[in-house]
């Protein structure tokens, strides 16, 4: 990914009970959003301006995705990690046909 590009999330929830909201921040900072169920799938979005050449500026960098429920009384948790290098500028990358 590109620092700034948005994110496109969703979850697959696996349980017996819907969790009420599914949450997903980048660790280490404010940034959060809530995930909402279409056609069977928790999906959102995450951006904000200030992203824009936050990150990987010297190289590739690693942002831990949390994505949280509540399911059944329990709290639940899954990370990811995704990797952002902007050493190299997008419009570079898109080509003209």
């Amino acid at each position: 990914f590109w620092s700034g590009e948005q994110f496109v999330l969703s979850a697959d929830v696996f349980s017996e009970e819907e969790p009420g909201a599914v949450r997903v921040f980048i660790e280490g900072t404010d940034y959060r959003t809530r995930l909402y169920r279409k056609d069977g799938k928790w999906m959102g979005t995450l951006f904000d301006e200030s992203m824009i050449r936050r990150w990987g500026q010297n190289g590739k960098q690693p942002l831990n995705f949390i994505f949280s429920a509540v399911v059944g009384g329990s709290y639940c948790e899954d990370r990811k990690v995704v990797y952002v290098d902007d050493r190299q500028p997008y419009w570079l990358m898109h080509r003209k046909e």
